[in-house]
């Protein structure tokens, strides 16, 4: 199967309600409101079952234009929104699952993103940008990448299940997972990037006849990556950075019964 599909949205726009935009006597004031943000996007695809159905794969290559980004931004009290000029992503994924063996299938993804601020003369500065230009400090991000935005990233896995005596299975599971660099803040601050990494899994898991128990020792993070799901300065105190981490590797024991 394959397909193109158009198409096009919007988010609504709306109102920051912090004193940081509002002027002394309570009127709104710049920055108060924030406008829609309106998308448009072309997607090619491809779907297809391969080798009597032991294979599948799927591809795409996709284009979104948006305009009037809402873009987020910490003023160390409350967050702002405002619109950047306009942001193009653009880029390619392909999937893919293969059975070995009745038992045993193979499977991965892979992704190119290339997304880039086309216009966006307004961009919040960071703490350092702030604290030599004052309050009011804005950067040109034209022609940046944004954030959250990692140009490559990609994960495989393998599963297998054997069946023993007594018909009870054993089940082994690993996968691993890829991504490349990328900012976690919309200053795009160097201090908020997060490093390129690879995080693996694995399980392994027994289940009895009819699968109605299983008990199974499992890792997560095996690598014990240090990574962030976000990270931003601290405006009132110079220096300092928060950020959200991820879980360090885990390693526990599941065990389940079905009535």
């Amino acid at each position: 199967m394959s397909y193109l599909s158009y198409t096009e949205g919007y988010k609504s726009g709306g109102f920051n309600t912090s004193g940081d935009t509002a002027n002394p006597d309570g009127s709104p004031g710049p920055g108060t409101e924030f406008e829609d943000e309106e998308a448009t996007a072309w997607e090619l695809g491809f779907k297809g079952s391969f080798w009597e159905n032991r294979a599948r794969l799927s591809a795409t290559v996709f284009y979104t234009e948006i305009e009037d980004l809402q873009v987020t931004s910490f003023r160390g009290t409350t967050y702002i929104v405002s619109n950047a000029a306009e942001l193009t992503s653009q880029g390619m994924e392909v999937e893919g699952q293969f059975a070995v063996t009745d038992n045993w299938e193979l499977g991965g993804a892979m992704a190119y993103l290339d997304s880039e601020f086309d216009d966006f003369k307004n961009a919040p500065c960071t703490i350092y940008q702030t604290a030599a230009a004052g309050l009011d400090c804005v950067q040109d991000l034209s022609g940046e990448r944004g954030p959250n935005a990692p140009e490559w990233s990609a994960a495989v896995y393998s599963r297998y299940v054997h069946t023993l005596a007594n018909n009870m299975l054993i089940r082994f599971d690993i996968d691993a997972a890829y991504k490349d660099d990328f900012y976690l803040d919309g200053d795009l601050d160097s201090n908020t990037l997060q490093d390129s990494y690879y995080k693996l899994n694995a399980r392994i898991g027994l289940a009895g006849a009819g699968d109605n128990w299983e008990v199974a020792v499992y890792g997560r993070n095996l690598t014990d990556e240090t990574t962030y799901s976000y990270a931003t300065d601290a405006p009132l105190s110079a220096g300092i950075y928060g950020g959200w981490v991820e879980e360090p590797r885990i390693i526990g024991v599941q065990a389940r019964y079905s009535f």
